[in-house]
């Protein structure tokens, strides 16, 4: 077997291969000296190896294929562990060991701290959003170790055999109060830029609740101010026709009497007018006057003696002051007496208005 020493620093393999040069820093292969590894592809160049490294993590994951590296693969962190279920190059049945397998092999879909981000528990195999930092039915963590360089490897115990039962005892009772797994570390924060379809899934179902609250609100708005403006409509109209008096509502519309007619004026001359020609109203032409009441009805109240009525009409035929005068003091008393005789009280207005029609024109 050749000893450590005998190695050069450029990882030379045995004579038995000559045309290999060197053993690849990712996979472990033979590889000649070239740009790429001949088995696992990886860039060999200075940046190349510093970016792989920053990439690695105590992540493993067994690849049996044959493009890829084999079982070989080297350690990657739970970032890039994360962004390879992201990618749907780890699924439920890829074999993988990390900080919360304590290193041993299982599938994606049992191991704590990843099985969430394909979908499910791995603990009671319930659906879950890969959001959650426990089960929402067994409350099983999510949590995974943040520091890279942890590996979650248990803590030595004695064996039987190595120690007396005592020791073992002691050994294995101090393992386990003290487990790397028993108080994980803090959570890493964010894996990487783009949100998870979990997340997405969320903001889109949250939008969709706020429109339809919002839309809601407006009809809501809407069917309120519809209301109010018939409520108020109603009580506007009410108050309306409550405060219209009965008697204006039931009373007829009150009878208009035809305005007293001008007394006659005194004769003037006359203007000669054509043959044939019709003749022309007088301003000064006698006004009718109110016709003779008329005889009450069987059962109605008598009305007044004709002679007041007849000597009032005389009296206004004359037209002279002191006619006037006279007639206006009888048709008072007249109108005192019986105050729903209409027919007194126009012959009482039409007496007035001769009077002022005189003092118009000066007549004594």
């Amino acid at each position: 077997m050749t000893s450590p020493s005998t190695l050069d620093d450029r990882n030379d393999i045995e004579p038995s291969t000559p045309s290999a040069l060197f053993i690849c820093p990712y996979c472990g292969g033979p590889t000649p000296d070239q740009p790429r590894c001949a088995s696992c592809r990886g860039f060999l160049d200075p940046l190349s190896r510093q970016a792989s490294q920053n990439a690695m993590g105590p992540w493993f994951i067994r690849d049996d294929s044959d493009a890829g590296p084999g079982p070989f693969r080297p350690g990657c962190s739970y970032a890039t562990l994360a962004e390879l279920v992201r990618r749907k190059k780890v699924t439920f049945e890829t074999i993988l060991r990390g900080p919360t397998t304590n290193q041993f092999w299982m599938p994606a879909r049992r191991v704590p701290g990843l099985a969430h981000l394909l979908g499910v528990c791995h603990a009671c195999k319930a659906e879950v959003d890969g959001v959650e930092h426990e089960c929402p039915e067994c409350t099983a963590s999510f949590e995974h170790p943040a520091d890279r360089q942890s590996l979650g490897l248990l803590p030595v115990m004695l064996l039987p055999g190595q120690g007396t039962p005592q020791d073992v005892a002691a050994s294995t009772m101090s393992a386990s109060s003290h487990a790397p797994h028993a108080a994980p570390a803090k959570v890493a924060p964010a894996l990487n830029d783009q949100p998870s379809q979990a997340i997405l899934r969320h903001v889109d179902l949250i939008e969709s609740r706020l429109r339809w609250a919002w839309a809601l609100f407006i009809a809501v708005l809407v069917l309120f101010a519809v209301s109010t403006a018939l409520v108020a409509a109603a009580v506007f109209a009410g108050f309306v026709v409550v405060s219209i008096p009965e008697d204006a509502q039931s009373s007829p519309p009150p009878s208009i009497s035809p305005a007293p007619a001008q007394d006659p004026s005194p004769e003037t001359p006359s203007t000669p007018r054509e043959p044939g020609a019709a003749p022309t109203p007088s301003a000064e032409s006698p006004a009718a006057l109110p016709p003779p009441s008329p005889q009450p009805a069987p059962g109605t109240s008598q009305p007044l003696p004709q002679s007041v009525e007849g000597q009032a009409r005389e009296l206004l035929t004359q037209g002279t002051a002191d006619s006037l005068s006279r007639a206006e003091r009888l048709l008072q008393d007249a109108v005192k007496g019986d105050a729903k005789n209409t027919v007194l009280s126009d012959l009482l207005a039409a007496v007035r208005a001769k009077q002022a029609q005189n003092a118009v024109k000066g007549i004594r």
